[in-house]
């Protein structure tokens, strides 16, 4: 049952630029065509039976299912109730005690993910409804609000249940467990994943240490190569903006998100004074990401979004401008704390405003926009906001990075750390790059190509297969999938930039907000085998780079036909909610799949999915033919026959044969 509802944002950013996105809502739930079981599931002592999804306030049996937030089919989707800073309902249990006795109902705040056919589903109580008459004991076997319960079905009767119990603050795990269940029996998984606590992303960054000589740093303080930066004694802010978290395997925050439907500049929501050296240099404003892989791999990704100098030397500046402050009311000094004073309170990960950004462009407006949001006003002093930032664009920033640099911090654990640095090239030249591999026995330069200040192409992979056509009129970007060759022109895909990422890790972008493609690509156009002109399409975009495999999902979101189509070249024309996904594994591999929507509520969308060699071509559809990119992540299919309160796991493993390996998956 899918529910729609337009939604309006309003996004204000600096210098009071309003960014309108209206954003088409879907949430699904218990759609009689899901793949997923309705059954609840057990944990511990704890059933959880009778699920109920609730969206927009109305209730329906059953799971809920969602459209993904990111899927890059078939290797990963991620979805949930909660799509970044937008929480449109909640999955409810009624809860039962080993005994049978009912202790309630809970609501739960629900992340999903499908990783290679594995599926996992993550349930956050949010609240609890005892039933009436429990006694003290069946009472405290509620979970408390802000438990965790994660299940992975592995399939063939193996499943990972995860359980963390928050402390009495709600603000980490008192206790976590982890269980492996198999058809020879449970197994206990020692583990520290805290899925409770917040992302902190100072852990991997405080690993660096400091080699700065400047005095009256913050024990938060870390270097990277020559630069020091130093938060504060409070460190750095809890990432609250979670893209998607399934535990113990992995967890992805990003700390603020962008006025700009290209992910281009998300915005600042950490200031970190800067040292050249033992040299005080300014402020560095930040915007922050963060990845908690396996509990075992804690990265950090912070990417400088302006730069300020010391107040002193603005100060310093103003003194020696030639600027009349005699009849002003205030001097050079009140000024310049007024220009470099900037509270990063936020909103949905929205900053309150954007610093100035002393990257020698300040305009007259832009002044005028800062002084205002600190209470600050020229008056009738005859100093004009052209003429402070006619000064301001003189004062020196040496020492300071340059906009747009990002720093990515892996710690692996042990003394060991990888640590990425990217400096945008001047006048569209090259980044300068670099990555060193830090360990207990020294420190190593890794070579790399990969670019964290570049867009992304979504047409990269798709490039690659080149174009079964020789027409003259088709660009170099055309490429051929399925006897339709689409051509998006001699420019090419339109770039998009991360929305989270982890360098050289992972890079991903083109989110879908609640079934509704944030990033698109209009007026391909299409043509049949012979080279008839079909008209156009615009995809939906989803876009990966992850360990240096890039992956693209267009998903036919709308065509717009040729006149004059005969009958058979109508029905070549792609399905709205076609997906195309392609993996380029290098070296001449390639991994392309491809999902046809079926019609009706009951039809299945017919998949392919094709390993592409230099060596020849691999029907793998038998391998991927259960993974449907059209239709919605499934809850049900998570938790189906999951029973952690049997010690045998009689339930889990009915069905499987060790020697039949058909049976185990």
């Amino acid at each position: 049952m899918n529910r729609y509802i337009w939604l309006a944002a309003v996004v204000t950013a600096g210098g009071g630029l309003a960014v309108v996105a209206f954003l088409q809502a879907a949430a699904a739930v218990a759609d009689p065509s899901d793949t997923g079981s309705d059954a609840g599931f057990t944990i511990g002592n704890l059933a959880f039976n009778d699920p109920v999804g609730t969206v927009l306030g109305t209730q329906t049996a059953g799971y809920q299912s969602f459209d993904p937030l990111f899927s890059n089919a078939p290797l990963l989707a991620l979805g949930g109730d909660n799509a970044i800073i937008l929480s449109l309902g909640s999955q409810g249990f009624t809860v039962e005690d080993s005994s049978g006795a009912t202790l309630g109902t809970v609501a739960t705040q629900v992340n999903v993910q499908d990783l290679l056919s594995i599926d996992s589903a993550q349930f956050t109580v949010t609240s609890t409804d005892p039933a009436t008459g429990l006694t003290a004991t069946q009472l405290a076997e509620l979970p408390a609000d802000g438990t965790v319960y994660s299940i992975t079905n592995i399939g063939g009767g193996f499943a990972n249940v995860y359980e963390a119990v928050p402390n009495a603050g709600g603000t980490a795990a008192s206790k976590i467990t982890d269980t492996l269940l198999t058809p020879f029996g449970n197994f206990a998984m020692p583990t520290s994943y805290d899925a409770i606590a917040p992302a902190n992303p100072i852990a991997p960054l405080d690993a660096l240490g400091v080699t700065s000589g400047a005095t009256g740093l913050s024990d938060n303080a870390f270097t990277i190569g020559s630069t020091t930066f130093d938060p504060g004694s409070d460190g750095l802010n809890a990432l609250s903006l979670n893209a998607g978290a399934i535990a113990p395997l992995l967890n992805l925050n990003l700390g603020s998100l962008s006025a700009s439907s290209t992910f281009a500049n998300p915005g600042p929501m950490e200031n970190f004074a800067v040292y050249s050296g033992a040299t005080d240099a300014g402020s560095a404003y930040t915007s922050m990401n963060n990845l908690d892989l396996l509990g075992i791999v804690n990265g950090t990704q912070f990417t400088v979004q302006a730069i300020n100098p010391t107040g002193t030397a603005v100060d310093n500046a103003l003194t020696n401008s030639g600027l009349d402050f005699s009849n002003a009311g205030f001097n050079a000094n009140d000024l310049a704390n007024a220009l470099v004073t900037v509270p990063l309170g936020k909103n949905f990960g929205i900053p309150a405003y954007a610093p100035l950004d002393f990257n020698g462009d300040i305009t007259g407006q832009d002044v005028t926009a800062q002084l205002a949001h600190n209470g600050f006003s020229l008056g009738t002093s005859g100093i004009s906001a052209s003429d402070i930032a006619g000064v301001l664009n003189t004062v020196s920033t040496a020492g300071l990075p340059v906009d747009g640099t990002v720093y990515s911090v892996t710690d692996l654990g042990g003394g060991f750390e990888n640590v990425y640095q990217a400096i945008p090239g001047t006048g569209g030249g090259a980044a300068t790059l670099s990555d060193t591999f830090v360990t207990p026995f020294g420190n190593f330069n890794v070579p790399t190509s990969y670019d964290a200040t570049a867009p992304m192409n979504p047409g990269a992979p798709f490039e690659a297969l080149g174009s079964a056509l020789s027409s003259a009129g088709l660009s170099d970007n055309a490429f051929t999938l399925d006897g339709t060759t689409f051509d998006p022109g001699s420019t090419g895909f339109s770039p998009v930039y991360a929305i989270i990422g982890i360098a050289p890790l992972l890079e991903i972008s083109g989110a879908n907000l609640l079934g509704h493609p944030l990033v698109t690509q209009s007026g391909v156009e299409m043509y049949d085998s012979s080279g008839a002109d079909l008209g156009t399409v615009t995809f939906g975009e989803n876009v990966s780079n992850i360990f240096g495999i890039e992956t693209s999902q267009l998903t036919v979101s709308a065509v717009d036909a040729a006149t004059g189509l005969t009958a058979a070249q109508t029905a070549e024309l792609p399905v709205d909610g076609t997906v195309y996904s392609v993996a380029n594994l290098g070296s001449g591999w390639e991994n392309v799949y491809e999902a046809i929507p079926g019609s009706g509520t009951t039809t299945g969308a017919t998949i392919t999915d094709t390993l592409i060699t230099p060596f020849g071509n691999m029907d793998l559809s038998s391998l991927f033919g259960s993974w449907d990119a059209t239709a919605p992540l499934d809850v049900g299919d998570a938790v189906d026959g999951v029973n952690a309160g049997s010690s045998a796991a009689a339930d889990a493993m009915a069905g499987f044969d060790l020697f039949d390996p058909s049976t185990w998956f």
